[in-house]
């Protein structure tokens, strides 16, 4: 039990909307004129680049662009990429009027991710793409939880019953945008090569918070297509790695915080000159801070001068656990035969999409996120490219574990992204291996019981000079036999030589 009210109640990480959204784009595209017409569609594949947040009355919206890539074979028989991009929106509906804050306080945690995505050609230069699109959103606010009080209550009468809960403090910062450039050297000379396509993905290898700063280091993997004519008869595939580091001022950031990173590629350009082939990145960050602090609250009072009626409400706060950041390596293998592949086809290039299921628990508590990665392997196969399919589960074991009870619900963010995908074959079968980053943030709800009124009844008349003897039923507190009688918990401490709360050991009170 605690008497000290100052600053009671005030939780920094309420959530107002905690759910998911889905959205359907349908879009026609021309291609432009100096781009190759379409002969057969290989695939298209999209990659999600958030650009900015609106919080209003009442909402949020999120928006940015779906960057699609669509590969094909053009009117010469030659690969081709062509990027293509449509914006996409989603409103997050939250009621602010019971918290008595304003829109600013408001913090949002999004995970946007594509679901699917389907193409077909409506003519030599045209394309219709269809995508599904999901949005798992978090929004958390402010608020100070202050019982009210109706009737002529002195303060002095009153004693209150604290509990304690750990509360989330989040922090969303938006750093500034990224360049990173690159150049690929070449032996012949930039005549004889084209570029086809570019493929880029941002990897968090380190998140942390000290001395008021935040720190996010990782790097990213470039991979680019090209022909090469001087070179080989198929396009050629490079790798590279570029690393990159930023940080940013974050009042009150410290080694108690948990730190995670989302980082993602808004933009990709290619250039193929005289010194090679140039590529240019622009990355786009959002670093998310997250504490617990320990927050003191009301969760009962009675008069010791008036007869009271109290007046509880269940409120669900949100404490961070952890963060987790880390790799899974997938080795998979298929029958040529099954894929009805000959035996001396060329694999040209391998990309890949990892999608995040759900997280499990184990009966012992252990937690494995489960999922699912796709492989699109790009072959030359009797004088015609193809693209074959393939998709395996994949699960990753945390070295955590949780217990669930009734009071408390496990809440999670999950990502998955496919960093790397090869694939070779020895004549017989095809081998694929890929590296997937895995990121999750876990949470806990937890509901309290929190006093939400209390009103004043009839004074309470107490006989003078009498001698009450209360016997403790099982289970009943020092509180509960002190809100009985109107009586103060100092008082029944003396009285009967109690030098903390506990009455375990007693078998009767003297009131």
């Amino acid at each position: 039990m605690n008497s000290n009210k100052d600053n009671a109640g005030y939780f920094s990480g309420m959530p107002v909307y905690d759910g998911r959204l889905t959205a359907d784009l349908n879009s026609d595209f021309t291609l432009p004129d100096y781009q190759s017409e379409i002969r057969r569609l290989l695939g298209v594949r999209a990659q999600i680049a958030p650009e900015g947040e609106y919080l209003g009355n009442g909402n949020a919206e999120l928006s940015g662009k779906v960057i699609y890539k669509a590969t094909y074979v053009g009117a010469d028989g030659e690969l081709y990429c062509v990027p293509l991009s449509e914006s996409y929106s989603f409103s997050l509906p939250f009621d602010l009027t019971s918290h008595a804050v304003s829109v600013d306080d408001v913090t949002v945690f999004s995970q946007i991710r594509s679901e699917s995505v389907s193409a077909r050609v409506l003519g030599p230069r045209k394309l219709s793409v269809k995508s599904k699109l999901s949005c798992k959103a978090l929004a958390l606010t402010p608020m100070l939880h202050t019982p009210e009080a109706s009737g002529a209550i002195p303060q002095s009468s009153l004693e209150h019953l604290m509990g304690e809960a750990d509360s989330l403090v989040p922090k969303r910062l938006r750093l500034e945008p990224l360049t990173l450039n690159d150049t690929l050297p070449l032996d012949q000379s930039a005549d004889n090569v084209r570029a086809v396509t570019c493929d880029s993905v941002a990897i968090v290898n380190d998140c942390s918070a000290s001395g008021g700063r935040v720190r996010v280091s990782g790097e990213v993997i470039l991979k680019i297509l090209y022909c090469n004519d001087a070179e080989s008869d198929y396009p050629l595939c490079a790798t590279r790695k570029l690393p990159f580091s930023a940080s940013a001022y974050c009042e009150d950031a410290d080694t108690d915080c948990d730190v995670s990173a989302d980082v993602y590629i808004t933009d990709e350009q290619i250039l193929v000159d005289d010194n090679g082939i140039s590529s240019e990145l622009i990355l786009s960050a959002c670093v998310n801070v997250r504490k617990n602090e320990r927050v003191p609250f009301v969760a009962d009072a009675y008069s010791t001068d008036f007869a009271t009626e109290s007046i509880f409400k269940d409120v669900q706060v949100m404490s961070a656990l952890k963060s987790v950041n880390g790799n899974l390596t997938q080795n998979e293998l298929r029958s040529l035969d099954e894929l009805k592949l000959p035996h001396d086809f060329k694999i040209i290039d391998v990309f890949a999409r990892a999608r995040a299921d759900e997280l499990l628990t184990s009966e012992s508590g252990r937690l494995s996120l489960c999922g699912e990665c796709t492989y699109f392997v790009l072959c030359f196969c009797d004088d015609e490219y193809l693209v074959k399919e393939l998709s395996f589960p994949f699960r990753y074991e945390l070295d955590s574990r949780y217990t669930a009870d009734t009071d408390n619900e496990l809440h999670y963010c999950a990502d998955a992204c496919a960093v790397s995908a090869r694939a070779r074959h020895d004549g017989e079968r095809l081998f694929i291996d890929g590296e997937l980053n895995i990121r999750i943030s876990l949470e806990k709800k937890k509901c309290f019981q929190m006093l939400s009124k209390i009103s004043a009844g009839e004074r309470l008349v107490k006989s003078s000079g009498a001698m009450t003897l209360c016997y403790p039923d099982r289970g009943e507190s020092l509180w509960s036999v002190a809100k009985r009688y109107g009586e103060p918990i100092s008082k029944l401490k003396k009285q009967n030589s109690l030098a903390d709360n506990d009455i375990s050991k007693k078998k009767y009170l003297v009131i």
